[in-house]
Parts: C-alpha cells; structure tokens; sequence
C-alpha cells in the first residue's frame, strides 16, 4: 500500500508523469484549446513558423514563370521551473492512505492547468497574483483587440464584433475561453424576438461546449482567478481568437521529494516531526501573436 513516504526522493516514475502530463491538459483551458503541446526539455526549445505563404498567378504560354515568396522564422520557448514546498505531519506521511498517488496526480495536474494558464493568459504568477514574464514569452490578454460586454445589440452582436477584429488580420478565429461566470450569460441570452439564443430552454448541466459552430473552454483562470484569492478577477469574461498562435509544453519530469531533516522558513522537519515534500516541473510557452485575440470584458448587460 502506497504512502508519501514511499516517494522515490529522485522523483516520480515515468508513467506517473506522462498521467500527470496529461491530467494537466485536460484541465488547461489553453491546453484544449491551443492542442498538442510541443515537446520541451530543461533547456531552450526552438521551432519553425511559417512567415510566408506562396501564391499562384496568371501567367501567359512562353513567359517567365512567377516566383513566390517562401519564408520560415524561428522563435525559441524558455522553460520556466515552477515549485513549491508543503509540509505534513510525519505520523501522516506515514500512515497507509489508499490511492495517495492517485490524490498526488490530480493535485499536480490541477496546480499545473493553473499556472500554465494564468501564464499563457495573463502573465501571472498563480500564487501571488503578481505579473511576470519569461524571455520573450508573452500573454494573450496582452492583446489590443477588446470589447465590452453589452455594448452592442445582443450578446451574439458583441462576440461577432471580437470576431470582426481578429478576422480583419490574417489569423483565423477558431475557439473562445469563457470564464464560469459567463455561462448564464449565455444561457439567458435572447434574440430580438425573445427567443433564447443558444439553449431552447434553462439548463445548467449542458455542456455548451460549443459557440457558434467553434469550441468552448471554461475555466476560472480566464478573468484571472486561481484557487488563490491574490489572483484577482481581471474584469475578462472571455477570450477568443487563433488559438494555434500559441505553443506550450510541459518538460517530462515532474519530481516530488521527501525529506524529514529539512528546514522550512526556519521550522525543523526533525524537531517537529514534519515531512517537507518538494513539488517542481519545468514549462514553456509563447504567444506569436497577441493581435490573434481578443478580449471580452465585463460591461452593462445587454437589453
């Protein structure tokens, strides 16, 4: 029977990683959204971007075939380690707890989705709430593009009026973010004729997965929240855009290490008989393009 004590002090095994890994995306509102994460190490990541694409045009028989412009850049992701240290009772740590691993891979993927989100989106760190940034990473909510929720005709007119604005550039728009907050928005939403917009009747347990025809994420990470109050609501209900204009990827090895001789902010794990575990992973990401996105920010409800 599994214990935290039986933690292996290098780090978790493989398998538990890749479990962890993919825990962390399903939760992500940026992993849903963005795909398949590109694989990423300790170090620097590189990769290719297309910069040009080729054209075909008319040309007349016998003359000088046409040249196309063809270009690729290169753009690097800098991983960021993310930690932190909790302390149990050793009488805890010891004791014989079913499904202990069970319990560690959903808290790490929960604490994963949400840095790796709060990151992405706001540049925040999900502890403190505090902005931050890496090389040249950027966030998406860093974009000029916004509108304010209620400012036009009906809900349906102010997220087509986002899409206008992503859709004048040459990215495409294919999936909103929508903070949990926004759900009876959407559920409430009526047309000029009364009738509800997205739902033929009320009814919380709809997925609504789906918005005009493209998918939906929702997560608390979207306005700015975390499970820590310091992260403050931004005000954003919503985020839409060209969701392949952002790259993230989580390094393989995420370790958990257990030590009953530490000291932790000056407490001695021997001498109060404690066990301090040490949680870290190693991440990435880059938005491409802040102009890809648009943000939808809380106003006066629409009539």
């Amino acid at each position: 029977m599994a214990t935290l004590a039986d933690l292996p002090s290098e780090g978790l095994p493989r398998e538990l990683v890749s479990m962890i890994n993919k825990a962390a995306q399903d939760q992500s509102v940026v992993a849903r959204l963005a795909g398949d994460p590109i694989p990423m190490g300790d170090g620097e990541t590189s990769f290719l971007f297309s910069t040009a694409e080729p054209e075909v045009q008319p040309v007349g028989e016998a003359k000088p075939k046409p040249v196309s412009e063809l270009g690729y850049g290169v753009r690097s992701i800098t991983p960021q380690k993310f930690a932190t240290i909790v302390t149990v009772s050793e009488e805890f740590a010891r004791a014989n707890i079913d499904g202990v691993y069970d319990r560690i891979v959903d808290q790490l993927a929960a604490a994963a989705a949400r840095g790796l989100d709060l990151a992405v989106l706001h540049g925040r760190n999900a502890a403190t709430g505090e902005s931050f940034n890496v090389g040249n990473s950027g966030f998406v909510a860093s974009t000029t593009n916004e509108v304010e929720l209620g400012t036009n005709e009906d809900t349906t007119a102010d997220l087509l009026a986002g899409y206008e604005m992503v859709a004048a550039g040459e990215n495409d728009f294919n999936g909103f973010a929508f903070d949990p907050q926004f759900r009876p928005v959407l559920i409430t939403a009526r047309d000029a004729a009364g009738n509800p917009t997205y739902q033929s009747s009320i009814n919380l347990a709809a997925g609504m997965d789906t918005l005009l025809g493209l998918p939906v994420a929702y997560g608390r990470t979207v306005s700015g929240r975390s499970r820590n109050a310091a992260a403050e609501d931004t005000g954003i209900r919503g985020i839409g855009g060209d969701w392949s204009q952002v790259r993230y990827g989580f390094a393989d090895r995420i370790r958990i290490k257990a030590s009953d001789t530490a000291t932790v902010d000056g407490v001695s794990m021997f001498q109060t008989n404690q066990i301090a575990l040490l949680v870290e992973f190693t991440m990435g990401w880059i938005v491409l393009d802040e102009d890809a996105f648009v943000k939808y920010v809380a106003g006066t409800p629409a009539s």
